[in-house]
């Protein structure tokens, strides 16, 4: 309760700042005084996105009320959790001069302070109609040392707080690392290598999806294993659904500590690692399809010397995609039959409870739920390939009421799986299988998929990971014939 209520009067904390037109206002007192209050009432309503969703919180461009042009500015803080805002009332005084008030104010996000979201979603002012790439490859010589031969298709990546954290889902040998760091600190230049390490070095299976916070990283482990009933294996690098990484020093990564989830049983492939989501302590996995024991499960990380399984769910098939939000986790199932969008109140985390969620139309062939980004009242959604004539891979749905079969707002025919989905104010950045589009989302009904040429992968590159930090996007890929990986940066155009 205490930090909540730290959280709201930081938030609502302000540097006021006002700014006169002249000493000549003096004689327009009364239609200055209504123009400062229409800018504490610009403060107000940014202040107020703030505490509902940071991401909210973006320019608001020129528009006229009665005599007075309003608009807000926003600047997005070097930590990226702080946002300046400053609001500007103008108007026209007597003998034409120009005149105006502005009130600036700082807004927080201490809600994710470790392990949230560091992109920017300010893309005012930026080109983003023609964005510059830039491809490196997952290989000796280019991000990897020249002593790191063999092939590393990349699952996934995270960037954060100046570090590229990627994951592969596979190696060559059983002694190649499946855990990278790299130094993106100058994201206009080759991320420098800084690290890496094997999840499981007797072993070729590697790491699915990946999340990181403070000085770790939360790995959702690929490696098939016997977990049981019988025979059931022990707990170690090659039985473990959850690792995680300590990176306080990534030239010298320990062994990672493993943790296998109570009750969950499978074998073959089932119950492995396939996605998760950090949040206060909290990690979210999802599991490929188990024999018995939830495909989704909470997970008490406060003290990784005391890992505990807290509570889950049975999804019934396997967990693509896990996206938490206040007092609700979004997961996205890999199924094509009834919902592939489950929407669960985990206000007790003990006793998950589906609520809502989402069915899409299908005609029974792929239409997996895939993934998942939310911003404000609305659940941006991806679905694997749908061939089935008039079926849509992209969603946007209205989550103003979680607690309910959500409404859709708009939707898009990818024609392709849409693998990752970053939503930056009125733009959606869209992995797909063979390309990343930018998309015009500012009217959900008419959604624009061409509001910038799509960045096509060359030969056989699939699109496998999409995260963004400050104004960067980062894509991550695998070829599906040579098993090789890639990265690529890229930025607004000049």
């Amino acid at each position: 309760m205490l930090i909540a209520m730290a959280i709201l009067i930081l938030v609502l904390s302000s540097v006021i700042t006002v700014a006169f037109g002249g000493q000549a206002i003096l004689s327009d007192s009364e239609i200055a005084g209504e123009a400062l209050k229409k800018a504490q009432e610009l403060i107000e309503e940014e202040q107020s996105l703030a505490r509902k969703d940071f991401k909210l919180v973006n320019p608001v461009p020129e528009a006229s009320d009665g005599i007075y042009r309003k608009r807000v500015l926003v600047e997005t803080e070097s930590d990226y959790l702080t946002k300046k805002v400053t609001a500007i009332v103008a108007w026209t005084g007597e003998h034409g001069r120009n005149l105006d008030i502005r009130l600036t104010a700082l807004v927080t996000n201490f809600e994710r302070a470790i392990g949230g979201d560091t992109c920017n979603s300010v893309v005012t002012g930026q080109n983003w109609t023609a964005p510059i790439y830039a491809s490196y490859g997952f290989a000796m010589g280019d991000l990897l040392p020249s002593t790191m031969t063999g092939n590393f298709p990349v699952a996934d990546i995270d960037v954060y707080n100046g570090k590229l954290y990627a994951a592969v889902s596979d190696t060559s040998i059983n002694t190649d690392h499946t855990f990278f760091v790299f130094d993106a600190s100058n994201p206009s230049v080759r991320p420098p290598y800084l690290g890496s390490a094997d999840n499981a070095p007797t072993r070729q299976d590697g790491i699915s999806a990946i999340h990181a916070a403070g000085k770790y990283v939360y790995a959702a482990s690929l490696v098939g294993a016997s977990f049981g009933p019988t025979p059931s294996c022990t707990l170690g690098p090659n039985c473990a659904q959850l690792q995680i990484f300590n990176v306080s020093n990534p030239a010298s990564i320990p062994t990672p500590i493993n943790f296998k989830v109570p009750g969950v049983f499978g074998s073959g492939g089932q119950a492995a690692g396939k996605s998760i989501f950090y949040k206060n302590g909290y990690v979210y996995l999802g599991l490929s399809k188990t024999a018995s024991g939830p495909e989704f499960n909470i997970i008490d990380v406060r003290d990784p010397s005391n890992i505990r399984w807290i509570g889950g769910w049975s999804a019934g098939n396997a967990v693509n995609a896990i996206y938490v939000r206040k007092n609700f986790a979004y997961v996205a199932v890999a199924t094509s039959v009834g919902q592939e969008l489950f929407v669960l109140d985990i206000a007790n985390p003990v006793n998950p409870v589906v609520v809502g969620g989402f069915d899409a139309a299908s005609g029974g062939f792929g239409g997996y739920g895939k993934s998942i980004y939310a911003v404000g009242d609305a659940l941006y959604f991806g679905r694997t390939f749908e061939p089935s004539a008039e079926r849509e891979e992209f969603y946007i749905l209205n989550n103003e009421n979680p607690v309910s079969f959500l409404p859709v707002l708009g939707k898009r025919d990818t024609g392709e799986s849409v693998n990752g989905i970053i939503v930056r104010d009125f733009l959606a950045f869209v992995l797909l299988g063979s390309q990343m589009q930018i998309m015009k989302i500012s009217n959900p009904v008419n959604i624009d998929p061409a509001y910038a040429p799509p960045f096509l992968f060359s030969g056989t590159n699939v699109g496998k990971a999409l995260d963004c930090e400050g104004n960067y996007l980062y894509i991550g890929t695998a070829d599906s014939a040579s098993n090789a990986g890639a990265i690529t940066a890229v930025k607004p155009g000049i």
